[in-house]
């Protein structure tokens, strides 16, 4: 694979690209890159869904989909998140590799999707006023607290949010990608409009392409169709530094929920980000800890105790911090929380077998060399170590995991502090695995 990366449009846009005949989709995204914003951000997911409801050229839902259909089905989607401080609106599209086309078709995939990229986000659908249609605002608002309001039939991740956001509240980590329902209610097709005028010359432009064109024919296409002018404000600076907190103590919450499992969730600081040295001992601890089927947390919390449904740790690297999960019997809180930490104190007592290292090294080198077997999961490599200014490759993470020592994860575990429990307190009569888990 041959990965380039240039700057187009004054230094407005830059293309990174993987030539690769490996193959048979390509890829090709749109990353509009912000400082994550309480109101910008969820109006800014809102205005780009709006968008893609119709353009000047394709003015309904319709019309883009035939024409995407025309490109032997080639398929765009819309994802915002957020990555620390940072807000992500992806635009992804997934293409065909022209050489797989029908002999004598000298359809030019790529090119024509980008032009209808193009006129979804430089020419959109507007009314006599100049406003975005607000039948289209109002649709997608709809939409959108749908959404919001569904995430509570996910008790286990509707209590994983919650515990990130009691964590981060009052940081600059707090920003929720969706919004609330009371904040997507008060948009209006005049906000909206707005934010279209002042996005484009705010955001950071990364595109990403994973196909088997030359990186030079990729480049003449998206200065063509991508032309974004002005200088960019407001933008966020690539790096990443770990959530810090003043809390002397743990904070302790506890919500009712329409739920017969309870579901606890423990937030810890770990003061690790991709780009610290430590970075790669404390994903083995997370791996040894919870991460797996063959962690402390599984054998010991769910297993031998017999004390929760599920149990399971998650690194979150761009704010460094680590949640542990799991479904219980109410009635069995207490027992989990002291489990939980009895399995903590132990790894920093360096209670951890060579065979646990050696498993969790195999696991991650593992996860690491199937980057390469998929177009959207090279792309999110290069773009996550990108965001945290990080330069390195997929032979230099499994180097790294390797050398890691037993001393050095035991060092990880001792930066963990228990920050925020949050626990879900059932008003329904627990049975044991009643829930979808």
């Amino acid at each position: 694979m041959i990965n380039n990366t240039t700057w187009i449009s004054g230094g407005r846009v830059r293309l990174h690209s993987v030539t690769t005949d490996k193959f048979k989709m390509s890829r090709f995204s749109i990353n509009l890159i912000t400082k994550s914003d309480k109101i910008n951000t969820p109006l800014t997911k809102l205005m780009l869904a709006v968008m893609l409801r119709g353009s000047q050229r394709y003015p309904t839902v319709t019309a883009i989909n035939k024409a995407l259909d025309e490109q032997y089905g080639a398929a765009v989607t819309l994802r915002t998140t957020t990555v620390g401080d940072k807000s992500i609106h992806k635009i992804s599209c997934k293409l065909l590799k022209e050489s797989f086309v029908f002999d004598g078709d000298n359809s030019a995939i790529l090119e024509n999707v980008m032009g209808i990229l193009s006129d979804i986000l430089f020419s959109p659908l507007k009314d006599e006023k100049g406003l975005l249609l607000s039948n289209y605002v109002e649709s997608e608002k709809r939409i959108a607290i749908d959404a919001i309001n569904s995430k509570i039939n996910d008790p286990k991740a509707y209590a994983s949010e919650q515990c990130s956001r009691y964590m981060f509240e009052g940081s600059e980590y707090e920003v929720v990608a969706d919004g609330n329902e009371e904040l997507i209610n008060s948009f209006t097709a005049e906000q909206i409009t707005e934010r279209f005028k002042a996005f484009f010359s705010e955001c950071i432009v990364e595109c990403y392409y994973v196909g088997d064109k030359p990186h030079s024919e990729v480049e003449e296409l998206v200065e063509k169709y991508f032309p974004f002018s002005g200088k960019n404000t407001n933008v966020p600076v690539y790096g990443e530094h770990a959530f810090k907190s003043d809390k002397q103590d743990a904070c302790y919450i506890e919500d009712e929920g329409d739920v017969s499992q309870g579901r606890l969730v423990l937030g810890y600081r770990c003061n690790t980000v991709l780009s610290d040295k430590d970075y790669y001992p404390m994903a083995l601890f997370n791996e040894i800890f919870g991460g797996s089927s063959v962690s402390k947390l599984f054998l010991n919390v769910r297993e031998k105790k017999s004390l929760c449904y599920y149990c399971y740790s998650s690194f979150h690297t761009s704010t460094g911090t680590l949640k542990v999960g799991c479904g219980i019997d109410p009635a069995k809180k207490d027992d989990a929380l002291c489990e939980i930490d009895r399995q903590l104190d132990a790894m920093k007592r360096g209670d951890i077998t060579d065979e646990e290292i050696q498993t969790a090294k195999h696991t991650l080198i593992s996860g690491v060399r199937q980057i390469k077997d998929s177009p959207a999961s090279i792309e999110a490599f290069m773009l996550r170590r990108l965001l945290a200014n990080v330069d390195e490759g997929p032979e230099e993470c499994s180097e790294r995991i390797d050398n890691v020592s037993k001393e050095d994860i035991i060092l990880a575990a001792s930066k963990v502090e228990l920050d925020t429990v949050y626990f879900m307190n059932g008003c329904n009569e627990y049975e044991e695995g009643g829930e979808d888990e």
